[in-house]
């Protein structure tokens, strides 16, 4: 529990809060672990788990954009804040691909997901809405992916002929009908 506090008021609330957690059993002491000590013991806990060419990336990504960017905030006090302006700074001030923001953020919520098994954290901030995955905010890759009415449309023609480019090869010669009859 926080000591020093502001005024008894907010002693007190903190106290009642700190004795129903204890009551549901569901109390973790606050601890002062950077996010930098806790990444490096996560990469230590992951190693053996997964194959070598994985555990270069997850230290890459752990290195080069999650300890510089939120290694010295406490992790019990991290919130989803920190993690949207850290993917907004990884794609505007670094270059990073929606991609390979996208894979910071799946490393962040694996290892936080096991801090919170561990009882290290009560909650996940890299889960939910406040910490959108940050590949779904990438709306140009989502309008050239998508298929709409019109370019469904677009398409049926020329997917025609190539059916139809296919079929001629295949039978041609045999008979005086339409390619397409014959497929």
């Amino acid at each position: 529990m926080k000591a020093g506090f502001v005024t008894k008021k907010k002693t007190e609330q903190a106290l009642a809060k700190m004795l129903t957690e204890l009551g549901r059993g569901s109390y973790i002491e606050e601890t002062t672990e950077s996010v930098q000590d806790y990444f490096l013991k996560y990469l230590e806990l992951k190693r053996p788990n997964v194959r070598p060419g994985t555990m270069k990336t997850y230290k890459w990504l752990v290195n080069y954009h999650i300890i510089p960017k939120l290694g010295q905030i406490p992790i019990a006090k991290l919130k989803s804040a920190h993690l949207v302006a850290m993917y907004e700074r990884l794609r505007v001030e670094d270059g990073l691909s929606p991609q390979s923001v996208n894979h910071v953020h799946k490393v962040l919520h694996d290892a936080l997901a096991i801090a919170v098994r561990h009882e290290t954290l009560h909650r996940n901030v890299a889960t939910g809405q406040a910490a959108k995955n940050p590949k779904s905010q990438n709306k140009r890759l989502d309008k050239r992916r998508a298929f709409t009415v019109s370019r469904l449309r677009e398409a049926i023609p020329l997917l025609h002929d190539h059916l139809a480019g296919s079929c001629l090869r295949t039978t041609s010669g045999r008979s005086h009908r339409t390619p397409l009859d014959r497929c």
